[in-house]
């Protein structure tokens, strides 16, 4: 049986390099509706998809992805 790999020393894959105009665009938006927003991740077979935490004001959170186009989706 093989030993488990630590997150840490996963390697990193970027495929895309940037956020798109709409994407960042899509971040404005989520910024003024929520009390505060992470930073986005790209995820890994995403095709280009982000992925950001928004929390409410008592603390709890919610992931919300946005597609290259800026479309928004939890």
């Amino acid at each position: 049986m093989s030993k488990a790999i630590a997150v840490e020393n996963l390697p990193v894959m970027a495929f895309h390099d940037s956020l798109t105009d709409a994407q960042k665009e899509s971040l404005i938006v989520l910024r003024g509706r929520w009390h505060k927003v992470g930073k986005p991740v790209f995820m890994v077979g995403g095709d280009g998809d982000v992925v950001v935490e928004c929390f409410y004001p008592s603390g709890a959170s919610m992931f919300v992805a946005i597609q290259p186009d800026g479309h928004r989706y939890s």
